[in-house]
Protein backbone atom coordinates (compact mmCIF):
# COMPACT_ATOMS: atom_id res chain seq x y z
CA UNK A 1 0.00 0.00 0.00
CA UNK A 2 2.79 2.65 0.79
CA UNK A 3 4.77 1.22 -2.10
CA UNK A 4 1.74 2.65 -4.45
CA UNK A 5 1.52 5.54 -2.62
CA UNK A 6 4.58 6.79 -2.77
CA UNK A 7 4.66 6.14 -6.73
CA UNK A 8 1.80 8.05 -7.23
CA UNK A 9 3.55 11.29 -5.41
CA UNK A 10 7.19 10.01 -7.85
CA UNK A 11 5.13 10.51 -11.05
CA UNK A 12 3.36 13.97 -9.85
CA UNK A 13 6.68 15.77 -8.55
CA UNK A 14 8.26 15.28 -12.12
CA UNK A 15 5.34 16.51 -13.92
CA UNK A 16 5.31 19.48 -11.98
CA UNK A 17 9.29 19.66 -12.00
CA UNK A 18 9.44 19.40 -15.67
CA UNK A 19 6.45 21.63 -16.58
CA UNK A 20 8.46 24.92 -15.95
CA UNK A 21 12.04 23.20 -17.24
CA UNK A 22 12.47 23.83 -20.92
CA UNK A 23 9.01 22.38 -21.97
CA UNK A 24 8.25 21.62 -25.50
CA UNK A 25 6.19 24.28 -27.14
CA UNK A 26 2.63 25.03 -25.74
CA UNK A 27 0.56 23.11 -28.29
CA UNK A 28 2.72 20.23 -30.10
CA UNK A 29 1.23 17.84 -27.60
CA UNK A 30 4.31 16.83 -26.23
CA UNK A 31 5.31 16.20 -22.93
CA UNK A 32 8.95 16.74 -21.34
CA UNK A 33 8.78 13.62 -18.81
CA UNK A 34 11.95 12.41 -18.06
CA UNK A 35 13.43 9.05 -19.83
CA UNK A 36 12.33 7.20 -16.45
CA UNK A 37 9.00 8.01 -16.22
CA UNK A 38 8.94 6.74 -19.80
CA UNK A 39 10.18 3.51 -18.96
CA UNK A 40 7.91 3.25 -15.78
CA UNK A 41 4.78 3.40 -18.23
CA UNK A 42 6.16 0.85 -20.79
CA UNK A 43 7.01 -1.41 -17.93
CA UNK A 44 3.30 -0.96 -16.42
CA UNK A 45 1.08 -0.22 -19.34
CA UNK A 46 -1.38 1.38 -17.31
CA UNK A 47 -1.18 4.29 -14.78
CA UNK A 48 -4.38 3.07 -12.84
CA UNK A 49 -4.03 1.83 -9.31
CA UNK A 50 -6.87 0.03 -6.83
CA UNK A 51 -6.02 1.51 -3.29
CA UNK A 52 -8.76 -0.13 -0.85
CA UNK A 53 -11.11 -1.13 -4.09
CA UNK A 54 -11.44 2.38 -5.27
CA UNK A 55 -9.83 3.18 -8.51
CA UNK A 56 -7.59 6.29 -8.80
CA UNK A 57 -7.70 7.52 -11.70
CA UNK A 58 -5.91 6.69 -15.02
CA UNK A 59 -3.00 8.46 -16.87
CA UNK A 60 -4.92 10.83 -19.19
CA UNK A 61 -6.65 12.36 -15.91
CA UNK A 62 -3.36 13.32 -14.79
CA UNK A 63 -2.16 15.18 -18.07
CA UNK A 64 -3.40 17.20 -20.82
CA UNK A 65 -2.14 15.45 -23.62
CA UNK A 66 -2.20 11.16 -24.37
CA UNK A 67 1.46 9.89 -24.94
CA UNK A 68 1.40 8.87 -28.75
CA UNK A 69 5.01 8.85 -29.62
CA UNK A 70 5.95 9.64 -33.64
CA UNK A 71 8.22 6.40 -34.68
CA UNK A 72 10.94 8.98 -36.06
CA UNK A 73 10.60 11.84 -32.98
CA UNK A 74 13.83 13.48 -32.53
CA UNK A 75 12.97 14.70 -29.10
CA UNK A 76 10.85 11.71 -27.87
CA UNK A 77 11.76 7.74 -27.33
CA UNK A 78 9.96 5.62 -25.16
CA UNK A 79 12.33 2.96 -23.97
CA UNK A 80 11.87 -0.90 -23.18
CA UNK A 81 12.94 -1.89 -19.89
CA UNK A 82 16.87 -2.72 -19.59
CA UNK A 83 17.96 -6.88 -19.73
CA UNK A 84 18.70 -8.36 -16.25
CA UNK A 85 22.02 -9.67 -15.50
CA UNK A 86 23.23 -12.48 -17.69
CA UNK A 87 24.22 -14.84 -14.63
CA UNK A 88 27.78 -14.24 -15.84
CA UNK A 89 30.86 -12.37 -14.31
CA UNK A 90 31.97 -9.62 -16.76
CA UNK A 91 34.95 -11.16 -18.76
CA UNK A 92 37.14 -9.58 -21.30
CA UNK A 93 35.97 -5.98 -20.83
CA UNK A 94 37.75 -3.13 -22.85
CA UNK A 95 38.56 0.00 -21.28
CA UNK A 96 36.37 2.49 -22.79
CA UNK A 97 37.95 5.24 -21.12
CA UNK A 98 40.10 6.41 -18.00
CA UNK A 99 39.00 9.66 -17.08
CA UNK A 100 41.59 11.67 -15.79
CA UNK A 101 41.12 14.38 -12.92
CA UNK A 102 37.61 15.87 -12.62
CA UNK A 103 34.91 14.49 -14.03
CA UNK A 104 31.91 15.71 -13.30
CA UNK A 105 28.39 14.70 -14.14
CA UNK A 106 28.31 17.76 -16.81
CA UNK A 107 31.84 16.29 -18.28
CA UNK A 108 29.90 12.40 -18.64
CA UNK A 109 26.51 13.96 -19.94
CA UNK A 110 26.98 17.56 -21.07
CA UNK A 111 23.71 20.06 -20.80
CA UNK A 112 23.77 23.33 -22.84
CA UNK A 113 22.28 22.53 -26.48
CA UNK A 114 21.91 18.86 -25.80
CA UNK A 115 18.85 19.51 -23.76
CA UNK A 116 16.34 20.08 -26.60
CA UNK A 117 17.18 16.37 -27.04
CA UNK A 118 16.80 14.96 -23.20
CA UNK A 119 13.64 13.10 -23.98
CA UNK A 120 15.23 10.99 -26.68
CA UNK A 121 17.86 9.06 -24.66
CA UNK A 122 19.85 7.63 -27.75
CA UNK A 123 20.08 11.04 -29.64
CA UNK A 124 21.12 12.55 -26.39
CA UNK A 125 23.88 9.77 -25.95
CA UNK A 126 25.83 10.97 -28.68
CA UNK A 127 27.25 13.56 -25.77
CA UNK A 128 28.57 10.76 -24.08
CA UNK A 129 31.86 11.48 -21.78
CA UNK A 130 32.03 14.68 -24.88
CA UNK A 131 33.84 16.21 -21.59
CA UNK A 132 35.70 13.62 -20.16
CA UNK A 133 39.79 13.84 -20.13
CA UNK A 134 41.13 10.91 -21.62
CA UNK A 135 44.01 10.31 -19.31
CA UNK A 136 45.98 7.91 -22.00
CA UNK A 137 45.86 10.61 -24.37
CA UNK A 138 44.97 14.11 -22.48
CA UNK A 139 42.55 14.37 -25.21
CA UNK A 140 38.97 15.45 -24.23
CA UNK A 141 36.22 13.44 -25.36
CA UNK A 142 38.08 11.01 -27.49
CA UNK A 143 39.49 7.78 -27.17
CA UNK A 144 41.06 4.82 -29.15
CA UNK A 145 38.94 2.66 -30.51
CA UNK A 146 40.05 -0.37 -29.56
CA UNK A 147 38.24 -3.07 -32.35
CA UNK A 148 39.63 -1.29 -35.06
CA UNK A 149 42.69 0.58 -34.00
CA UNK A 150 41.74 4.45 -34.80
CA UNK A 151 42.75 6.64 -32.22
CA UNK A 152 40.47 9.95 -32.18
CA UNK A 153 37.46 8.98 -32.43
CA UNK A 154 34.27 10.01 -30.31
CA UNK A 155 34.05 8.21 -27.00
CA UNK A 156 30.33 7.52 -27.32
CA UNK A 157 30.79 6.22 -31.33
CA UNK A 158 33.04 3.68 -29.44
CA UNK A 159 30.73 2.74 -27.01
CA UNK A 160 28.34 2.29 -30.25
CA UNK A 161 30.65 0.02 -32.01
CA UNK A 162 31.70 -2.01 -28.84
CA UNK A 163 27.98 -2.78 -28.20
CA UNK A 164 26.94 -3.05 -31.76
CA UNK A 165 29.76 -6.16 -31.81
CA UNK A 166 29.24 -7.42 -28.28
CA UNK A 167 32.05 -6.13 -26.57
CA UNK A 168 31.40 -5.54 -23.07
CA UNK A 169 33.16 -2.49 -21.54
CA UNK A 170 33.74 -0.94 -18.85
CA UNK A 171 35.09 2.85 -17.59
CA UNK A 172 37.31 3.92 -14.90
CA UNK A 173 37.10 7.09 -12.82
CA UNK A 174 39.41 9.29 -10.60
CA UNK A 175 38.29 11.01 -7.41
CA UNK A 176 34.81 11.69 -6.48
CA UNK A 177 33.42 10.91 -9.89
CA UNK A 178 30.18 12.21 -10.97
CA UNK A 179 30.28 14.93 -9.07
CA UNK A 180 27.83 18.13 -9.77
CA UNK A 181 23.77 17.82 -10.47
CA UNK A 182 21.72 15.02 -10.00
CA UNK A 183 21.18 14.43 -14.30
CA UNK A 184 20.25 10.48 -14.37
CA UNK A 185 21.36 10.98 -17.76
CA UNK A 186 24.91 10.40 -16.94
CA UNK A 187 24.05 6.94 -16.12
CA UNK A 188 21.44 6.01 -18.57
CA UNK A 189 23.84 6.87 -21.15
CA UNK A 190 26.15 4.43 -19.98
CA UNK A 191 23.49 1.95 -19.87
CA UNK A 192 21.80 2.54 -23.19
CA UNK A 193 25.21 2.58 -25.06
CA UNK A 194 26.24 -1.05 -23.55
CA UNK A 195 28.56 -0.31 -20.14
CA UNK A 196 28.73 -2.81 -18.02
CA UNK A 197 30.82 -1.23 -14.47
CA UNK A 198 32.54 1.94 -13.27
CA UNK A 199 35.64 1.44 -11.01
CA UNK A 200 36.71 5.00 -9.48
CA UNK A 201 39.03 5.64 -7.03
CA UNK A 202 36.06 7.35 -5.06
CA UNK A 203 32.23 8.25 -5.92
CA UNK A 204 29.51 11.20 -5.50
CA UNK A 205 27.33 9.84 -3.92
CA UNK A 206 24.50 10.80 -5.96
CA UNK A 207 25.75 9.51 -8.96
CA UNK A 208 27.01 6.34 -7.58
CA UNK A 209 22.75 5.09 -6.61
CA UNK A 210 22.25 6.49 -9.97
CA UNK A 211 24.46 3.84 -11.41
CA UNK A 212 23.33 1.50 -9.24
CA UNK A 213 19.48 2.46 -10.07
CA UNK A 214 20.61 1.27 -13.95
CA UNK A 215 21.89 -1.91 -13.11
CA UNK A 216 25.30 -0.94 -14.13
CA UNK A 217 27.85 -2.17 -11.08
CA UNK A 218 29.76 1.14 -9.57
CA UNK A 219 32.97 -0.03 -7.91
CA UNK A 220 36.10 1.47 -6.18
CA UNK A 221 39.48 0.57 -5.80
CA UNK A 222 40.22 -0.90 -2.77
CA UNK A 223 43.98 0.63 -3.32
CA UNK A 224 43.49 3.97 -4.82
CA UNK A 225 47.19 4.00 -6.50
CA UNK A 226 45.54 0.23 -8.28
CA UNK A 227 44.09 3.07 -11.07
CA UNK A 228 47.70 3.31 -12.09
CA UNK A 229 47.97 -0.52 -13.23
CA UNK A 230 44.79 0.21 -15.95
CA UNK A 231 46.46 0.98 -19.45
CA UNK A 232 44.68 1.89 -22.38
CA UNK A 233 43.98 -2.04 -23.96
CA UNK A 234 43.64 -3.62 -21.08
CA UNK A 235 41.44 -6.39 -20.77
CA UNK A 236 39.16 -6.62 -17.69
CA UNK A 237 37.63 -9.47 -16.16
CA UNK A 238 35.50 -8.61 -12.98
CA UNK A 239 34.44 -12.06 -11.00
CA UNK A 240 32.53 -13.43 -8.44
CA UNK A 241 29.33 -11.82 -9.20
CA UNK A 242 26.96 -14.36 -8.53
CA UNK A 243 28.19 -14.37 -4.63
CA UNK A 244 27.97 -10.48 -4.88
CA UNK A 245 27.14 -9.32 -0.93
CA UNK A 246 26.75 -6.36 1.21
CA UNK A 247 30.62 -5.21 2.71
CA UNK A 248 32.42 -8.42 0.76
CA UNK A 249 35.56 -7.49 -1.95
CA UNK A 250 34.98 -7.72 -5.43
CA UNK A 251 37.85 -9.79 -7.04
CA UNK A 252 39.16 -8.21 -10.51
CA UNK A 253 41.96 -9.57 -13.14
CA UNK A 254 43.74 -7.08 -14.98
CA UNK A 255 45.03 -8.59 -18.47
CA UNK A 256 47.79 -6.55 -20.03
CA UNK A 257 48.55 -6.75 -24.06
CA UNK A 258 52.02 -7.64 -23.10
CA UNK A 259 51.14 -10.92 -21.50
CA UNK A 260 51.57 -9.79 -17.69
CA UNK A 261 48.26 -9.27 -15.78
CA UNK A 262 47.43 -7.50 -12.10
CA UNK A 263 44.92 -8.96 -9.65
CA UNK A 264 43.00 -6.67 -7.53
CA UNK A 265 40.25 -5.74 -5.11
CA UNK A 266 37.42 -3.03 -5.73
CA UNK A 267 34.99 -2.38 -2.91
CA UNK A 268 31.40 -1.39 -3.57
CA UNK A 269 28.33 0.21 -1.13
CA UNK A 270 25.60 -2.38 -2.47
CA UNK A 271 22.71 -3.62 0.13
CA UNK A 272 20.80 -6.50 -0.12
CA UNK A 273 18.00 -4.55 -2.32
CA UNK A 274 20.52 -2.86 -4.63
CA UNK A 275 22.07 -6.24 -5.48
CA UNK A 276 18.67 -7.27 -6.57
CA UNK A 277 18.68 -3.99 -8.90
CA UNK A 278 21.44 -5.13 -10.53
CA UNK A 279 20.41 -8.45 -10.74
CA UNK A 280 17.16 -7.83 -12.23
CA UNK A 281 18.53 -4.95 -14.61
CA UNK A 282 17.40 -1.69 -12.93
CA UNK A 283 15.81 -0.74 -10.06
CA UNK A 284 12.20 -0.19 -12.33
CA UNK A 285 12.77 -4.07 -13.03
CA UNK A 286 12.62 -4.90 -9.40
CA UNK A 287 9.66 -2.47 -8.99
CA UNK A 288 7.87 -3.44 -11.76
CA UNK A 289 8.47 -7.16 -10.57
CA UNK A 290 7.07 -6.95 -7.25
Amino acid sequence: MIRKIYFLLFISFFVCNYSYSKAPPPGTGTSSLPANILIMLDNSGSMSWDINGNTIGSWNSLIKYPIDVATDSNRIQILKPWDPWDGEDISDAVVLLKAQGKCTTDHISPAGVWLSLRGHLDKFSDNMFMGAVNAFTEETGKATNLLTGESGKAISQNARDYKASGQKWIVVGDDNYGEGSSREHAALSPRLLGGSAVIARSFARIHETNLKKQGLLALTFDDREDYSKIREDDRVDIVGLSDLSPGEKVDCKIHHSDGTSDTIQLNHTYSETQIEWFRKGSFLNLFHSS
